[in-house]
Parts: C-alpha cells; sequence; structure tokens
C-alpha cells in the first residue's frame, strides 16, 4: 500500500522543513507495527515461566488485564518489575527470541520507508512506547534505531547489573510522553506519529503531527484509537489507516 495524496504531500513538507534540529518522534505499539511487543512478550513469559516476579499470581493475564483497565501507569510499569532479579542482557536475549516469530510486532513496510527517508533527510529518529524497553528494542535495532533512542517503560539497575522493582518516572504514558522527551531535550519535534489516546501529548508537541491507525483494530486499541480520530478531525491532524492482510492477524 502507499500513503494516501494527503499524506505524501505532508511527508513532503516534513522531509523538506529546514527548522533544526531535524527530529521525528514515533510511537511504537500500533503505530510502527499493528501489535502490542509489551503484552506479546508478556504472555510469552506467562507461557515459559521466564519472570521471576510471577511467581505466586494466580491467572497473570487475567490480573494484568483487569489492572490496565483501572490503572494502565500502574499495570505497564508491572511488566518490567515482573523481571526484578534478571540480568539486563539476558532478558534483551529472551526478547529477541521472541519477537523473531512475532509478525504483528514488527515494523511495518509502510513505516520502515518512511523511516529509512527521514534517516536519509537527516533525522533524528526517536521511539517513545509505554512498552517495556527491552520488548520494542530487537524490532527497532532491525531498521537501525539505537537502543539510546528509546523512551519505554522500564526499571532501575542495580550495581550488579540486576534489574530492580523500581519502576523510572514519569512511565511514558499520555502526559508522561511529553514530560520524558522534554526531559530527553525534544521540546518541537518536527514530526510525531501516534495511533491512540495515549499519544496526545507528544502529538501537540509536533510541528507535523500524524496519527496513523491500523485496521483491522485491535479490540483493546479500538476505543483509545476511535477517540484520537475524533480528536484528530477537530484539531486537524491528518490520519492515514493501514490496511492489514487479514492472514497476518
Amino acid at each position: 500500500m502507499d500513503w494516501s495524496p494527503e499524506i505524501k504531500k505532508l511527508l513532503l513538507q516534513v522531509e523538506s522543513d529546514s527548522s533544526s534540529p531535524k527530529i521525528a518522534v514515533f510511537d511504537a505499539d500500533g503505530t510502527l507495527w499493528p501489535g502490542d511487543a509489551g503484552e506479546s512478550f508478556f504472555k510469552a513469559q506467562v507461557r515459559t515461566g521466564s519472570a521471576p516476579g510471577l511467581k505466586g499470581v494466580s491467572n497473570p493475564i487475567e490480573h494484568y488485564f483487569d489492572w490496565e483497565a483501572r490503572d494502565p501507569v500502574g499495570a505497564y510499569g508491572w511488566l518490567g518489575q515482573i523481571n526484578a532479579g534478571l540480568t539486563e542482557p539476558f532478558l534483551l536475549s529472551l526478547c529477541q527470541k521472541h519477537f523473531e516469530k512475532e509478525p504483528l510486532c514488527q515494523v511495518h513496510p509502510i513505516m520502515e520507508s518512511l523511516i529509512k527517508s527521514l534517516q536519509f533527510k537527516g533525522f533524528d529518529i526517536w521511539v517513545c512506547s509505554a512498552s517495556i524497553r527491552w520488548a520494542v528494542i530487537p524490532s527497532l535495532k532491525k531498521i537501525g534505531i539505537s537502543e539510546d533512542k528509546v523512551i519505554a517503560s522500564e526499571v532501575l539497575t542495580n550495581p550488579d547489573g540486576t534489574l530492580t522493582s523500581t519502576v523510572v518516572t514519569p512511565l511514558p504514558y499520555r502526559e508522561g510522553k511529553s514530560l520524558r522527551l522534554k526531559a530527553a531535550g525534544i521540546a518541537k519535534p518536527t514530526l510525531v506519529v501516534g495511533n491512540s489516546m495515549g499519544d496526545v501529548t507528544m502529538l501537540e508537541m509536533a510541528k507535523y503531527p500524524l496519527v496513523v491507525q491500523y485496521l483491522p483494530a485491535r479490540p483493546e486499541v479500538m476505543l483509545s484509537e476511535r477517540q484520537l480520530e475524533l480528536e484528530a478531525a477537530n484539531r486537524g491532524w491528518p490520519r492515514q489507516m493501514i490496511q492489514l492482510d487479514p492472514q497476518s492477524r
């Protein structure tokens, strides 16, 4: 598929923009790819028993989704906390193996093409996601986005290299996204791309905001994406729909 004429025009403006620095920020889940990397890896950890913090938790998946419905920030942080005691290299190796066979969390070709075009034009590419950082890194490394340009949910590390249960705050969700970007020195990105209401505050920061959503939508984000669709219409933000191959779902 290709970008709509409206979006093609927008992206030409973005790529020819003379402002400096040239920075593009992307959400990950539902934007760069149609799936949810954090939740996909969490479900794999439940199956394999690879997260120390899941011991003693009855029905972890139900526990997580009930919590997310009440308190998304707490639930997203918990997906990092359950790995306390593991080392970051070990956790990254688990994520790498998982995402080699997870097509819904691989960067969509149209998004990869956009990122490569922006990189060629000299843009600094950042990713800001509420998913745990170890889950999003494998797919991002494949397209040349380095770990130091990833803002995501994470926990602090002990001096011996093991992960703690202390969540780094603010967690990058809703207003936490704009706060973390500003803390990284990004106050006015040229382009911001997101898919749901969790991305509104960082879309507001952009010179050029762009809403990208996939069809069919995942049931878990359908309401939030619908709300952003209405928000985008009210604010005049351009929106691109990406139709997925039914066999990929």
